[in-house]
C-alpha cells in the first residue's frame, strides 16, 4: 500500500471531519484517537469494500491529503484494482495478517500489520498499521550481501570471539585447512597455529583486544588437517561493540615457499662466493710461502759477490717474483672485497708526492716502451688529503700499468680536475688517457667483469688475470666514487675516476711504500733471536740474513718447542710463525703471555704470516703479538718492524 506519495490537494478537511459515519471503533473513539494519533507509524481503516474509513495524522502529512471515503488501492497505491499481496479478505474474516514491503514509488522499506478490528454495531473492519523499516531492512540487506560475500570470497575469512574460539568461518577458510565449520569451532583456534608462531599470535591478538590497533596485519602458519602447514597473511579488526575480531586471510604459502627458495639460492650464492673467495685466499696463502723461499734467497744473493750475468739473472728472478706477487695479491685483493673483508684506512697526504712515485715507479717500463707521460694537476687541486693513500695508490697503478701495457707507441696523459666541492669535502676526477689499442664497444660494457680481458688475443699478447680493473672498480665503489672509461677501437682508452676525499691545508704526510728498499741500512747491537718456522727454507733465508748483520739466532719448528726454548733462556726477540703443526703460533704466543704475568718481563714477539687482511694485524696484537710481517717476506719490511716493536730499548741504539 502506499502510504508514501505526497498527491497533489486542496483538501484541508480537520479531524471533526474525518470520522466518517461507519467509524470503526470497539474502543471509545476518542480513546482510539489519541492511542493512534500517538503512535509513531502510519494507521488508516478500511471496509470490506476497501474504502477507507479513517486515517491518522501522521498517514495524511504523508500523502498530503485525506482520503478517507477513497479506496485504499487508488488513494494509497495509485492503482486501479485491488494491491496483488492485499489481505484484506482474511483480515476481514478475523485472521491477521504481517508482511514486508518495498514500494516502488520512494523505494523505502514497510512493515505492515493487518488486523480486523468490530465497531460497536459489529462490522468487521481492517485495519493498517504501517511502520518504515527501511534502515533496517538496509541493514538487513547489507549483512545478507556481506554474508554472501563471506561464503563465496576465495579469501579466508573468519569471526572470532574474544574467549579464544572461531564463531564462523566461511568455506575457503575450510577448504585450506581441510576442518569442516564445526571442526573449527571446537577447539581453540590457537591449536590449529603452528607451535612456533602461537606467542607471536597471541600477543597480536592481545594487541586487538587492548585497541592498541584499528587494524593488525601479521603472518603466521596454520596447521592443516593432513599434517602440513600454511603460511596465511591476516587483516584483522577488532569489533569493540561486538566484542569479535573480524580477520581476512590470504594463502601466501606459495609465495613463502618462492621466498624461502630465492633465499637458499641467495645463500648458496654467496657460500659459493665466499667459498671461491675463500680458496682464492687460502691459494694465494699457501704460493705465498715457497714464495718466500725465492725472494729471500734472491735478496740474501744481493748481499754476495755476482758476476754481472749472474746481477742480470738475480734481477731477472727478482722482477719475476714481484709480478707473480702482483698477481697474488691482486687475487687476494679480490677475495678480500668479494667477502667483505676490506677496509679502508684513513691518513693524511700528499697528492702530489703520491702521483710522483707512482709515475716515477713506471718510467724504467715507459723508457723500455719508448712512451712519454705528462701529468695535469691544475693549482686549485689540495695537495693535503685525508683519505685511503694505498687505496687510491692501488686504483691508480692499475689504470697506468693498464694504460701502458695497451700502449706501443705514443704516451700517456694523467690529470686531475675539481669535480665537486662543498667545504673540505672534495670530490677528485682522476683521468688517465692513453693513445693504446682502445676497446671494442662490446666489450666496455663488462669490462670492469672480473677476469675479464678484451679478447683472448689479449692475454697472449699482454698477459694479466682480467682482474685488475674489477678490483679498481670495487675499490672506488668502496670509497664512495664512480668509475667510467671513454673508448674506441685503435684510438686509445680514458678511465675516469671520481674519488671523494677530505682536504686538508698545505701539504700531507708522506708516507713512503713498504718494502720501497731492498737493502736495508737499519743497524743495532747484536739481537738473541728466537725463530720460530717449519719451512726449512724460510728458516734458512731468515737465519741468513739476521746472522749478516750480526745477530744469532736459534731456530724451532713448532710451537711447543718455541715455549720450551724461551722458559730455558732469555731473547731479545722472538720471529713466531703463525701457522705450524701441533701447537701454532697463537697459542704460544697466549701461552708465553700468561706466564710472563706470573714471572714478569715482556718478550717482543713478531708474528709472520701468509695473512695479510688488515683485520688479521690487528687480531694478532689483540692476541699478544708486538708486532706482524706479511709473507713473502721483504727484508727492510721486517727491520722497520723490528726496529718498531724494539723502539726505546737498549739494544736499538747503533754500535
Amino acid at each position: 500500500m502506499n502510504v508514501t506519495d505526497r498527491s497533489q490537494s486542496d483538501g484541508t478537511a480537520g479531524n471533526n471531519e474525518r470520522t466518517g459515519a461507519g467509524m470503526p471503533l470497539q474502543l471509545g473513539e476518542s480513546h482510539y484517537r489519541a492511542m493512534v494519533e500517538a503512535f509513531d507509524g502510519f494507521v488508516y481503516v478500511c471496509s470490506a469494500d476497501y474504502r477507507i474509513q479513517y486515517m491518522n495524522t501522521r498517514l495524511i502529512e504523508r500523502t498530503g491529503r485525506d482520503a478517507t471515503g477513497e479506496t485504499c488501492y487508488q488513494a494509497l497505491q495509485g492503482l486501479d484494482n485491488v494491491c496483488s499481496w492485499c489481505a484484506n479478505e482474511k483480515v476481514l474474516c478475523g485472521e491477521s495478517q504481517r508482511w514486508e514491503v518495498k514500494n516502488p514509488r520512494d523505494n523505502r522499506w514497510y512493515h505492515i500489520s493487518n488486523t480486523p478490528i468490530l465497531n460497536a454495531d459489529g462490522i468487521m473492519f481492517a485495519q493498517a498499521v504501517i511502520t518504515d523499516i527501511t534502515t533496517r531492512k538496509m541493514a538487513e540487506i547489507e549483512r545478507a550481501r556481506y554474508f554472501q560475500f563471506f561464503l563465496t570470497s576465495s579469501e579466508l575469512m573468519c569471526i572470532a570471539g574474544a574467549d579464544g574460539y572461531f564463531k564462523r568461518t566461511n568455506p575457503s577458510f575450510s577448504r585450506v585447512l581441510g576442518y569442516s565449520e564445526q571442526e573449527l569451532q571446537t577447539r581453540p583456534l590457537i591449536e590449529f597455529i603452528h607451535p612456533d608462531d602461537r606467542q607471536r599470535t597471541i600477543a597480536e591478538i592481545k594487541n586487538q583486544l587492548s585497541g592498541s590497533f584499528v587494524t593488525q596485519t601479521f603472518e603466521n602458519r596454520y596447521l592443516r588437517k593432513d599434517g602440513t602447514c600454511c603460511w596465511l597473511s591476516w587483516n584483522a579488526y577488532f569489533d569493540e561493540r561486538e566484542n569479535v575480531i573480524f580477520g581476512i586471510a590470504r594463502d601466501v604459502t606459495e609465495q613463502k615457499r618462492f621466498e624461502y627458495k630465492l633465499a637458499a639460492a641467495k645463500d648458496a650464492a654467496e657460500a659459493g662466493s665466499r667459498a671461491k673467495s675463500e680458496f682464492l685466499a687460502n691459494m694465494s696463502h699457501e704460493i705465498r710461502t715457497p714464495m718466500n723461499a725465492i725472494r729471500g734467497m734472491a735478496q740474501l744473493l744481493e748481499y754476495t759477490e755476482l758476476s754481472s750475468i749472474q746481477k742480470e739473472y738475480l734481477n731477472a728472478i727478482l722482477v719475476s717474483s714481484d709480478s707473480l706477487l702482483s698477481l697474488i695479491n691482486g687475487i687476494l685483493d679480490f677475495s678480500k672485497i668479494e667477502a667483505g673483508r676490506l677496509e679502508l684506512e684513513q691518513s693524511v697526504f700528499s697528492l702530489r708526492r703520491s702521483i710522483g712515485d707512482l709515475v716515477q715507479a713506471q718510467m724504467p717500463l715507459l723508457y723500455t716502451k719508448g712512451l712519454t707521460i705528462r701529468t695535469d694537476i691544475p693549482d686549485d687541486i689540495p695537495d693535503g688529503l685525508m683519505g685511503d693513500q694505498l687505496r687510491l695508490k692501488q686504483i691508480m697503478l692499475n689504470l697506468l700499468g693498464n694504460a701502458i701495457k695497451f700502449t706501443s707507441s705514443g704516451g700517456i696523459v694523467l690529470s686531475i680536475a675539481m669535480q665537486e666541492r662543498a667545504g673540505d669535502a672534495v670530490v677528485l676526477r682522476f683521468s688517465v688517457s692513453d693513445t693504446g689499442v682502445g676497446i671494442k664497444p662490446e666489450v666496455r660494457e663488462k669490462i670492469f667483469d672480473p677476469f675479464t680481458q678484451a679478447d683472448d688475443s689479449t692475454s697472449r699478447n699482454f698477459g694479466g688475470t682480467g682482474l685488475g680493473l674489477s678490483i679498481c672498480a670495487k675499490l672506488v665503489k668502496l670509497m664512495g666514487g664512480s668509475i667510467e672509461v671513454e673508448s674506441g677501437e685503435g684510438i686509445g682508452s680514458t678511465f675516469h675516476v671520481a674519488i671523494p676525499f677530505i682536504a686538508g691545508p698545505g701539504r700531507g704526510e708522506h708516507r713512503q711504500p713498504c718494502g720501497g728498499e731492498r737493502a736495508p741500512t737499519f743497524e743495532c747491537r747484536p739481537l738473541h733471536i728466537l725463530l720460530a718456522e717449519d719451512n726449512a727454507l724460510n728458516r734458512l733465508f731468515l737465519s741468513r740474513f739476521l746472522e749478516k748483520f750480526g745477530h744469532t739466532l736459534e731456530s724451532v719448528q713448532n710451537g711447543t718447542e718455541v715455549v720450551e726454548k724461551w722458559e730455558q733462556n732469555s731473547y731479545s726477540l722472538i720471529l713466531m710463525d703463525i701457522q705450524m703443526p701441533g701447537m701454532d703460533g697463537m697459542d704460544a704466543t697466549r701461552l708465553i703471555r700468561e706466564r710472563e704475568k706470573q714471572k714478569g718481563g715482556h718478550t717482543p714477539i713478531i708474528a709472520l704470516t701468509a695473512h695479510a687482511l688488515r683485520e688479521d694485524r690487528q687480531n694478532f696484537l689483540d692476541q699478544g703479538f708486538d708486532g706482524y710481517v706479511s709473507k713473502p717476506i721483504e727484508i727492510g719490511v721486517m727491520m722497520e718492524e723490528v726496529k718498531r716493536c724494539l723502539q726505546g730499548r737498549e739494544m736499538l741504539k747503533p754500535l
